[in-house]
Protein backbone atom coordinates (compact mmCIF):
# COMPACT_ATOMS: atom_id res chain seq x y z
CA UNK A 1 0.00 0.00 0.00
CA UNK A 2 2.81 2.38 0.94
CA UNK A 3 4.66 1.47 -2.25
CA UNK A 4 1.61 2.37 -4.35
CA UNK A 5 1.19 5.68 -2.48
CA UNK A 6 4.80 6.68 -3.08
CA UNK A 7 4.52 5.70 -6.75
CA UNK A 8 1.47 7.96 -7.17
CA UNK A 9 3.23 10.79 -5.29
CA UNK A 10 6.34 10.47 -7.44
CA UNK A 11 4.24 10.54 -10.63
CA UNK A 12 2.42 13.63 -9.39
CA UNK A 13 5.72 15.39 -8.64
CA UNK A 14 7.01 14.55 -12.12
CA UNK A 15 3.83 15.88 -13.75
CA UNK A 16 4.03 19.13 -11.76
CA UNK A 17 7.74 19.50 -12.59
CA UNK A 18 7.08 19.09 -16.30
CA UNK A 19 4.18 21.56 -16.10
CA UNK A 20 6.26 24.16 -14.24
CA UNK A 21 9.13 23.71 -16.70
CA UNK A 22 6.73 24.22 -19.62
CA UNK A 23 5.24 27.34 -18.06
CA UNK A 24 8.69 28.69 -17.27
CA UNK A 25 9.88 28.01 -20.81
CA UNK A 26 6.83 29.77 -22.27
CA UNK A 27 7.38 32.78 -20.02
CA UNK A 28 11.06 32.93 -20.95
CA UNK A 29 10.18 32.71 -24.62
CA UNK A 30 7.77 35.61 -24.19
CA UNK A 31 10.02 37.77 -22.03
CA UNK A 32 13.32 36.88 -23.72
CA UNK A 33 16.65 36.00 -22.20
CA UNK A 34 17.64 37.99 -19.11
CA UNK A 35 20.88 39.89 -19.64
CA UNK A 36 22.93 42.18 -17.44
CA UNK A 37 23.98 45.59 -18.71
CA UNK A 38 27.12 47.51 -17.76
CA UNK A 39 25.47 48.66 -14.50
CA UNK A 40 24.52 45.06 -13.58
CA UNK A 41 20.89 45.85 -14.33
CA UNK A 42 19.04 42.69 -15.39
CA UNK A 43 16.78 43.21 -18.41
CA UNK A 44 14.73 40.86 -20.55
CA UNK A 45 14.34 41.33 -24.30
CA UNK A 46 10.82 42.59 -23.67
CA UNK A 47 12.05 45.20 -21.19
CA UNK A 48 14.76 46.32 -23.62
CA UNK A 49 12.17 46.69 -26.40
CA UNK A 50 10.01 48.79 -24.08
CA UNK A 51 12.93 51.12 -23.32
CA UNK A 52 13.69 51.42 -27.04
CA UNK A 53 10.05 52.42 -27.61
CA UNK A 54 10.58 55.24 -25.09
CA UNK A 55 13.36 56.68 -27.25
CA UNK A 56 16.45 55.26 -25.55
CA UNK A 57 19.31 54.02 -27.71
CA UNK A 58 20.98 50.63 -27.21
CA UNK A 59 24.06 52.39 -25.81
CA UNK A 60 21.95 54.33 -23.31
CA UNK A 61 20.22 51.13 -22.20
CA UNK A 62 23.58 49.42 -21.83
CA UNK A 63 24.60 52.14 -19.36
CA UNK A 64 21.25 52.57 -17.59
CA UNK A 65 21.24 52.18 -13.80
CA UNK A 66 18.53 50.88 -11.51
CA UNK A 67 17.34 54.36 -10.52
CA UNK A 68 16.59 55.46 -14.08
CA UNK A 69 15.05 52.11 -14.93
CA UNK A 70 12.60 52.48 -12.04
CA UNK A 71 11.54 55.85 -13.46
CA UNK A 72 10.76 54.30 -16.85
CA UNK A 73 9.75 50.67 -16.32
CA UNK A 74 6.01 51.33 -16.04
CA UNK A 75 5.79 53.74 -18.98
CA UNK A 76 4.52 52.82 -22.43
CA UNK A 77 5.59 54.96 -25.33
CA UNK A 78 6.10 55.33 -29.05
CA UNK A 79 8.66 57.50 -30.82
CA UNK A 80 6.54 59.62 -33.16
CA UNK A 81 9.17 62.04 -34.49
CA UNK A 82 12.96 61.99 -34.65
CA UNK A 83 15.80 63.72 -36.46
CA UNK A 84 19.57 63.34 -36.36
CA UNK A 85 22.07 66.06 -37.17
CA UNK A 86 25.68 65.27 -38.17
CA UNK A 87 28.28 67.96 -37.52
CA UNK A 88 31.98 68.53 -38.15
CA UNK A 89 33.58 71.22 -35.97
CA UNK A 90 36.95 72.79 -36.79
CA UNK A 91 38.15 74.61 -33.70
CA UNK A 92 41.12 77.04 -33.69
CA UNK A 93 43.72 76.28 -31.02
CA UNK A 94 46.98 77.89 -29.93
CA UNK A 95 49.97 75.60 -29.54
CA UNK A 96 53.27 76.11 -27.74
CA UNK A 97 51.75 78.62 -25.33
CA UNK A 98 50.91 78.47 -21.68
CA UNK A 99 47.35 77.92 -20.52
CA UNK A 100 47.21 81.54 -19.36
CA UNK A 101 48.37 82.74 -22.79
CA UNK A 102 45.75 80.57 -24.51
CA UNK A 103 43.02 82.08 -22.35
CA UNK A 104 44.22 85.61 -23.08
CA UNK A 105 44.37 84.89 -26.80
CA UNK A 106 40.86 83.50 -26.70
CA UNK A 107 39.57 86.66 -25.09
CA UNK A 108 40.94 88.83 -27.89
CA UNK A 109 40.81 86.47 -30.86
CA UNK A 110 37.81 87.00 -33.11
CA UNK A 111 38.16 83.64 -34.84
CA UNK A 112 35.29 81.24 -34.17
CA UNK A 113 34.97 77.50 -34.64
CA UNK A 114 33.72 76.46 -38.08
CA UNK A 115 30.66 74.23 -37.82
CA UNK A 116 29.77 72.20 -40.92
CA UNK A 117 26.60 70.13 -41.20
CA UNK A 118 27.17 66.89 -43.11
CA UNK A 119 24.90 64.21 -44.47
CA UNK A 120 25.12 60.82 -42.77
CA UNK A 121 27.17 59.14 -45.50
CA UNK A 122 29.77 61.92 -45.68
CA UNK A 123 29.99 62.02 -41.88
CA UNK A 124 30.98 58.37 -41.59
CA UNK A 125 33.20 58.48 -44.67
CA UNK A 126 35.23 61.32 -43.14
CA UNK A 127 35.47 59.51 -39.80
CA UNK A 128 36.74 56.39 -41.54
CA UNK A 129 39.37 58.38 -43.47
CA UNK A 130 40.60 59.99 -40.25
CA UNK A 131 40.80 56.64 -38.54
CA UNK A 132 42.75 55.09 -41.42
CA UNK A 133 45.18 58.00 -41.66
CA UNK A 134 46.01 58.11 -37.94
CA UNK A 135 45.31 54.54 -36.84
CA UNK A 136 42.99 55.96 -34.19
CA UNK A 137 41.09 59.16 -33.54
CA UNK A 138 43.62 61.67 -32.26
CA UNK A 139 42.26 64.81 -30.60
CA UNK A 140 44.48 67.31 -32.41
CA UNK A 141 44.35 67.43 -36.19
CA UNK A 142 47.16 69.98 -36.61
CA UNK A 143 49.16 72.56 -34.67
CA UNK A 144 46.50 75.23 -35.20
CA UNK A 145 43.13 73.49 -35.38
CA UNK A 146 41.24 70.64 -33.75
CA UNK A 147 38.58 68.78 -35.70
CA UNK A 148 35.78 66.96 -33.88
CA UNK A 149 32.63 65.19 -35.00
CA UNK A 150 29.31 64.87 -33.18
CA UNK A 151 25.79 63.74 -33.91
CA UNK A 152 22.68 65.02 -32.15
CA UNK A 153 19.32 63.25 -32.16
CA UNK A 154 16.12 64.97 -31.02
CA UNK A 155 13.04 62.84 -30.44
CA UNK A 156 9.38 63.19 -29.50
CA UNK A 157 7.92 60.17 -27.73
CA UNK A 158 4.19 59.84 -27.14
CA UNK A 159 3.56 58.59 -23.59
CA UNK A 160 -0.22 58.91 -23.45
CA UNK A 161 -3.03 60.82 -25.16
CA UNK A 162 -1.84 64.26 -24.10
CA UNK A 163 1.65 63.64 -22.70
CA UNK A 164 4.90 63.55 -24.61
CA UNK A 165 8.60 63.20 -23.80
CA UNK A 166 11.17 65.42 -25.51
CA UNK A 167 14.73 64.15 -25.63
CA UNK A 168 18.11 65.35 -26.89
CA UNK A 169 20.95 62.83 -27.32
CA UNK A 170 24.50 63.87 -28.25
CA UNK A 171 27.35 61.53 -29.14
CA UNK A 172 30.87 62.68 -29.95
CA UNK A 173 32.29 60.42 -32.65
CA UNK A 174 35.59 62.26 -32.35
CA UNK A 175 36.21 64.26 -29.20
CA UNK A 176 36.83 68.02 -29.16
CA UNK A 177 40.20 69.19 -27.84
CA UNK A 178 38.57 71.45 -25.24
CA UNK A 179 36.25 69.68 -22.83
CA UNK A 180 34.84 71.80 -20.06
CA UNK A 181 31.07 72.45 -20.26
CA UNK A 182 28.32 71.41 -22.69
CA UNK A 183 24.75 72.70 -22.63
CA UNK A 184 21.97 70.57 -24.15
CA UNK A 185 18.28 71.43 -24.25
CA UNK A 186 14.94 71.17 -25.99
CA UNK A 187 12.64 74.13 -26.61
CA UNK A 188 8.86 74.04 -27.16
CA UNK A 189 6.06 76.23 -28.52
CA UNK A 190 5.18 77.51 -25.05
CA UNK A 191 1.83 79.03 -26.02
CA UNK A 192 0.36 75.56 -26.32
CA UNK A 193 2.67 73.30 -24.30
CA UNK A 194 4.29 73.36 -20.88
CA UNK A 195 7.02 71.23 -19.23
CA UNK A 196 5.85 68.76 -16.59
CA UNK A 197 7.81 69.54 -13.40
CA UNK A 198 9.88 66.70 -11.98
CA UNK A 199 10.09 64.68 -15.21
CA UNK A 200 13.54 65.91 -16.26
CA UNK A 201 16.52 63.55 -16.28
CA UNK A 202 19.97 63.66 -17.85
CA UNK A 203 23.08 61.55 -18.06
CA UNK A 204 26.62 61.49 -19.43
CA UNK A 205 28.45 58.26 -20.30
CA UNK A 206 32.13 57.94 -21.13
CA UNK A 207 34.97 55.46 -21.49
CA UNK A 208 38.61 56.07 -20.51
CA UNK A 209 41.85 54.22 -21.14
CA UNK A 210 45.27 54.14 -19.54
CA UNK A 211 48.22 51.70 -19.61
CA UNK A 212 47.71 50.91 -15.94
CA UNK A 213 43.90 50.78 -15.68
CA UNK A 214 42.97 49.63 -19.18
CA UNK A 215 39.42 50.55 -20.24
CA UNK A 216 37.08 51.92 -17.61
CA UNK A 217 33.56 53.31 -17.79
CA UNK A 218 32.20 56.38 -16.05
CA UNK A 219 28.97 58.33 -15.88
CA UNK A 220 27.29 61.38 -14.34
CA UNK A 221 23.55 61.59 -13.70
CA UNK A 222 21.33 64.66 -13.38
CA UNK A 223 18.06 63.95 -11.60
CA UNK A 224 15.14 66.35 -11.33
CA UNK A 225 16.67 67.84 -8.18
CA UNK A 226 20.03 68.70 -9.77
CA UNK A 227 21.12 72.34 -9.75
CA UNK A 228 22.42 71.96 -13.32
CA UNK A 229 18.97 72.39 -14.89
CA UNK A 230 17.75 75.61 -16.48
CA UNK A 231 13.96 75.40 -16.40
CA UNK A 232 11.51 77.76 -18.09
CA UNK A 233 8.12 77.86 -19.73
CA UNK A 234 9.78 77.58 -23.14
CA UNK A 235 11.78 74.43 -22.39
CA UNK A 236 14.49 72.87 -20.25
CA UNK A 237 18.27 72.84 -20.69
CA UNK A 238 21.06 71.02 -18.86
CA UNK A 239 24.67 72.10 -18.33
CA UNK A 240 27.20 69.32 -17.92
CA UNK A 241 30.82 69.39 -16.80
CA UNK A 242 32.69 67.12 -19.21
CA UNK A 243 35.30 64.53 -18.25
CA UNK A 244 38.79 65.43 -19.45
CA UNK A 245 42.12 63.65 -19.88
CA UNK A 246 44.31 63.31 -16.82
CA UNK A 247 47.69 64.99 -17.29
CA UNK A 248 49.40 63.49 -14.22
CA UNK A 249 49.68 59.98 -12.92
CA UNK A 250 52.02 58.46 -15.47
CA UNK A 251 50.78 55.07 -16.68
CA UNK A 252 47.61 55.49 -14.60
CA UNK A 253 46.61 58.78 -16.29
CA UNK A 254 43.26 58.09 -17.93
CA UNK A 255 42.49 59.39 -21.43
CA UNK A 256 38.85 59.90 -22.43
CA UNK A 257 38.05 57.71 -25.43
CA UNK A 258 34.28 58.09 -25.89
CA UNK A 259 31.67 60.55 -24.65
CA UNK A 260 27.90 60.84 -25.02
CA UNK A 261 25.02 62.49 -23.19
CA UNK A 262 21.27 62.83 -23.17
CA UNK A 263 18.53 64.79 -21.43
CA UNK A 264 14.76 64.58 -21.48
CA UNK A 265 11.58 65.89 -19.91
CA UNK A 266 7.84 65.56 -20.47
CA UNK A 267 5.29 68.13 -21.67
CA UNK A 268 1.51 68.41 -21.53
CA UNK A 269 -0.88 70.76 -23.39
CA UNK A 270 -1.84 74.21 -22.10
CA UNK A 271 -4.29 75.00 -24.89
CA UNK A 272 -5.93 73.25 -27.81
CA UNK A 273 -3.53 72.63 -30.70
CA UNK A 274 -2.93 69.98 -33.33
CA UNK A 275 0.89 70.10 -33.30
CA UNK A 276 3.87 69.88 -30.99
CA UNK A 277 7.15 71.52 -32.05
CA UNK A 278 10.45 70.52 -30.43
CA UNK A 279 13.72 72.40 -30.99
CA UNK A 280 16.95 70.63 -30.07
CA UNK A 281 19.72 72.97 -28.86
CA UNK A 282 23.38 72.50 -28.03
CA UNK A 283 26.36 74.68 -27.07
CA UNK A 284 29.97 73.66 -26.44
CA UNK A 285 32.48 75.64 -24.40
CA UNK A 286 35.58 76.14 -26.53
CA UNK A 287 37.53 78.28 -24.04
CA UNK A 288 39.52 76.91 -21.14
CA UNK A 289 38.25 79.35 -18.53
CA UNK A 290 36.32 78.07 -15.52
CA UNK A 291 32.82 79.51 -15.47
CA UNK A 292 29.15 78.84 -14.84
CA UNK A 293 27.33 79.75 -18.05
CA UNK A 294 24.13 81.72 -18.26
CA UNK A 295 21.47 79.91 -20.28
CA UNK A 296 18.48 81.36 -22.08
CA UNK A 297 16.05 79.00 -23.83
CA UNK A 298 12.57 79.69 -25.11
CA UNK A 299 11.28 77.68 -28.03
CA UNK A 300 13.50 78.24 -31.05
CA UNK A 301 15.50 80.91 -29.20
CA UNK A 302 18.64 79.69 -27.41
CA UNK A 303 21.78 81.41 -26.16
CA UNK A 304 24.60 80.78 -23.69
CA UNK A 305 26.74 83.47 -22.09
CA UNK A 306 29.46 84.58 -22.15
CA UNK A 307 29.00 84.08 -25.88
CA UNK A 308 32.76 84.43 -26.53
CA UNK A 309 33.37 81.20 -24.59
CA UNK A 310 30.77 79.01 -26.34
CA UNK A 311 29.98 77.86 -29.83
CA UNK A 312 26.26 77.36 -30.35
CA UNK A 313 25.59 74.56 -32.79
CA UNK A 314 22.67 74.62 -35.27
CA UNK A 315 19.37 73.64 -33.69
CA UNK A 316 17.15 70.80 -34.84
CA UNK A 317 13.40 71.03 -35.36
CA UNK A 318 10.83 68.25 -35.35
CA UNK A 319 7.07 68.31 -34.98
CA UNK A 320 4.25 65.92 -34.25
CA UNK A 321 0.70 66.41 -35.50
CA UNK A 322 -1.90 65.16 -33.06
Amino acid sequence: MKSKFFSVLLALILVLSVFNFKVSAEENAEEGVVKKNRESLELTDKEVDNLLSLGFTEEEIQNMDQEEYELNKDLDGEVVASTTQYLKIVEPIESNTSLKSQMELKETDSSEPTIIELDKQTYYEELEKEKQSSGQFSTFSSDSTSTSYKKMTTTITKLSTNNYRLKNSVSWSKLPSTRHVDVSGVGINQTYWGPTPGTQYGKQNWKTWSYFNGYQYGSATYTSGSSKWQKGTGGYALRMNLPDDETTGGCAADRVETLSSYMYYSVSPLATTNRLDAYGHFAHQDSKSTLVPGISLSGVSFSVSPSTSFSEHPNTHILEYK
